[in-house]
């Protein structure tokens, strides 16, 4: 098959979506597909992946929210390489204009071609109609966003947002999205197409435990043999990363030898930083900005427990990430957190907001190896079923799948 990835997000950009793009495209081409990538041109200075075929499109820095870029794609010409190129699939990743154009795309080249089929049939030649197959992923439910566009009311937005993606999702042929929660949310908006569950995926060979580097990061951040409690992910208010630092206090006063570990970058990082300073913090939260992946998998490794105050997670894969390291996980009992996060099983949930709930919980399993082992254990085998090779064996079921829709 031939598939054009289309998505307004991607590296250098840190995000899920970037990450999901990226390893979807490597590991389809590792099976013999071909995959080109449609995404903005950064501000920021990146390598190029020549594993990936990618495209760049002029873009301008989205001012409320400076880390992401909106693109300007010139459509005719895309569209011009498309029909070209004899791709099978466009695949949409996100609702912006890079999707929209992917979107806008697939339907005009396929409106052109059922005419010339129709003209093909007159004049009694073979019709040979091949139709561009359309999907799209739900990777993000853009209500959680609407802070962003204060003074603008965040209902007002989330209407907005609402009916603009069932809108959009419902001109495809078929919907994937990363949980049964938001499948049914999908449902609940109104979206008909056709829905299918399809973990995100992680690279078990990639994420698994390094002691060695667990024990180096222990030592380069003076952590020694202190209870660590970490928190990985993008640095943004929708994260809600400061419950994390106000929970330190309330953990400290039952632990007093607590270290906390914070793994990423993003636009509230300074804030979080004059947070943890304000609450004379700053010897025991580490903040190390963003890593390399082998510091992120020793950070994941050399946790004692992993935390994540998120209530926007349409997955959770930073969840999955912590359970391959065998890092048991205290998380807000939100979104679709609670479908991998078991309670009692692989980890704690929380009440979402509630910073002293968290604090309990996060004290409780500390103070438990015996459950924390337990949990350990349990999240290794939850993992196993988010295998990335599972995810692409189901996600060509699923091309093949609108392929057949023709």
């Amino acid at each position: 098959m031939k598939i054009a990835l289309f998505t307004d997000t991607y590296f250098p950009q840190i995000n899920g979506v970037s990450f999901v793009v990226g390893n979807h495209a490597k590991k389809l081409i590792e099976r013999g597909h071909e995959v080109e990538i449609f995404a903005p041109k950064s501000k920021e200075p990146y390598e190029l992946d020549n594993e990936i075929p990618t495209h760049r499109f002029k873009s301008i820095r989205f001012r409320p929210y400076p880390d992401y870029d909106i693109a300007f794609p010139w459509i005719p010409k895309i569209q011009s390489y498309i029909s070209q190129g004899n791709f099978d699939i466009i695949h949409c990743h996100t609702p912006f204009s890079m999707g929209l154009s992917g979107l806008f795309i697939a339907k005009s080249l396929n409106a052109k071609k059922r005419i010339s089929s129709k003209l093909n049939r007159i004049r009694k030649r073979s019709p040979e109609f091949k139709r561009i197959a359309l999907v799209g992923t739900f990777h993000t439910v853009i209500s959680d966003f609407g802070h962003v566009l204060k003074p603008v009311p965040e209902r007002l937005t989330g209407k907005v947002a609402e009916k603009f993606g069932t809108k959009f999702y419902n001109r495809m042929d078929l919907v994937i999205t990363p949980s049964e929660h938001t499948r049914g949310l999908l449902k609940k908006y109104g979206v008909e197409k056709p829905i299918h569950v399809l973990s995100n995926g992680i690279d078990l060979d990639l994420f698994k435990p390094d002691r060695k580097g667990a024990e180096i990061l222990r030592k380069n951040y003076k952590i020694n043999n202190n209870p660590l409690i970490l928190h990985v992910g993008r640095i943004s208010a929708e994260r809600n990363v400061d419950e994390f630092v106000r929970s330190a206090p309330l953990i400290l006063n039952k632990i007093p030898e607590a270290k906390f570990l914070v793994v990423g970058g993003g636009p509230s990082l300074e804030k979080l930083k004059e947070l943890a300073s304000d609450l004379n913090l700053n010897t025991i939260i580490i903040f190390t900005g963003r890593v390399e992946q082998h510091e992120l998998i020793s950070s994941y490794t050399a946790a004692d427990i992993f935390v994540t105050p998120s209530t926007i997670d349409t997955q959770g894969l930073v969840v999955l990430e912590s359970f391959a390291c065998e890092t048991p996980v205290v998380a807000a009992g939100a979104k679709a957190l609670p479908e991998i996060v078991i309670e009692n099983e692989t980890g704690f949930l929380f009440e979402p907001h509630n910073v002293k709930h968290l604090s309990e919980r996060a004290i409780e399993l500390l103070a438990n190896p015996a459950v924390r082992e337990k949990m350990a254990k349990n999240g290794l085998e939850m993992v196993k079923r988010h295998d990335i090779e599972k995810s692409v064996d189901k996600i060509i079921e699923i091309y093949e799948s609108s392929l057949n829709r023709n």
